[in-house]
């Protein structure tokens, strides 16, 4: 029932909701903190596997975080 609810109220679900938060705070710390590896942003971000992290950052960005960090918007 509060999936369905979120969904009305913003479009998507509440996975897809959490996840564009993640990655677009990820990219912010991409940009911010050149010193930091993709492994701490990933924790920091709520992703335990640096792996998954990736595969879901470039399926969202369409680049790596290392790549994110060297080509920045």
């Amino acid at each position: 029932h509060l999936s369905r609810q979120f969904k009305q109220m913003y479009g998507r679900s509440p996975s897809s909701y959490l996840i564009d938060k993640r990655i677009t705070h990820a990219c912010k710390l991409l940009r911010e903190n050149p010193e930091l590896e993709a492994k701490s942003i990933s924790s920091l971000v709520g992703y335990s596997d640096q792996f998954h992290f990736s595969k879901i950052f470039k399926k969202h960005t369409g680049f790596a975080p290392s790549d994110y960090r060297k080509n920045m918007p």
